[in-house]
């Protein structure tokens, strides 16, 4: 009975964890690991959502940023740690409105990544089109595989 009890519950639980981490608050209170927040995100900024993936020679990294320019947004890459900082602003705040739902976040955010591999900052390049900004950072050489050619001798 008592497992029927908690299986019941399992699933509010796992939407409220989801929210409590898109939030932030599960990285900021219960630390991080590789491949998270890193420990400088300020707790008083949002934190932006970011996919991190790799082919042979490079690492992406995607944040939809929309409604931000490009001079709006700092990136600051070191051979261990992105960050991405930036400020959305909203054009149309005023005391009199009264809003029905308000979930889109206005305000500075921040996030920084921490690389699970070594990657080559200063050939990094970064563009921002159609609300996402992507990221490119080439892997450092000696993390790229090398194919050797078998010779017949």
């Amino acid at each position: 009975m008592f497992i029927m009890f908690i299986e019941c519950l399992r699933i509010p639980i796992q939407v409220w964890v989801l929210r409590f981490d898109i939030w932030g608050f599960k990285s900021r209170f219960f630390g991080t690991v590789e491949g998270q927040m890193a420990e400088e995100d300020t707790q008083n900024e949002g934190q932006l959502a970011v996919d991190v993936y790799q082919d042979d020679h490079s690492v992406y990294i995607l944040a939809p940023v929309a409604g931000v320019k490009a001079n709006q947004v700092d990136i600051s890459i070191t051979d261990e740690v992105v960050t991405i900082r930036g400020e959305r602003v909203s054009g149309h705040d005023s005391a009199d409105e009264q809003h029905f739902t308000k979930e889109c976040y206005w305000g500075a955010f921040s996030r920084s990544y921490v690389m699970p591999i070594a990657v080559n900052s200063d050939k990094a390049k970064a563009t921002l089109k159609d609300g996402m900004l992507r990221i490119v950072i080439p892997k450092d050489e000696k993390v790229m595989t090398k194919f050797i050619e078998v010779s017949d001798t």
